[in-house]
């Protein structure tokens, strides 16, 4: 796993932690993967903590350390644009 250069120590913990519990099982929630974090005793259990762990994860997807289908949001509503297959379609609608 490539972790980027000139990162805290304590963020590359929680990345490298978090990508060894996804991999275990996935996929799961950020509050899924901060308690797993919690209850292994990687990390403390604070809101200051949960936050980090948010952090880590996003930077960690979007450099392609976490894959983003490790990563569920339950409650975000996925965007779909209507499509119709014609005018007479659209009409029907």
């Amino acid at each position: 796993m490539l972790v980027k250069m000139g990162r805290h120590q304590k963020t590359v913990k929680i990345i490298q932690a978090s990508r060894k519990v996804l991999a275990e099982q996935h996929p799961m929630t950020v509050r899924q993967v901060y308690y797993q974090l919690v209850s292994r005793q990687v990390i403390d259990n604070s809101r200051n903590q949960y936050h980090a762990v948010s952090r880590a994860l996003v930077s960690a997807r979007q450099e392609g350390i976490i894959p983003w289908e490790w990563i569920e949001d339950r409650l975000r509503q996925p965007r779909h644009v209507s499509m119709w297959e014609g005018l007479s379609n659209f009409v029907e609608t």
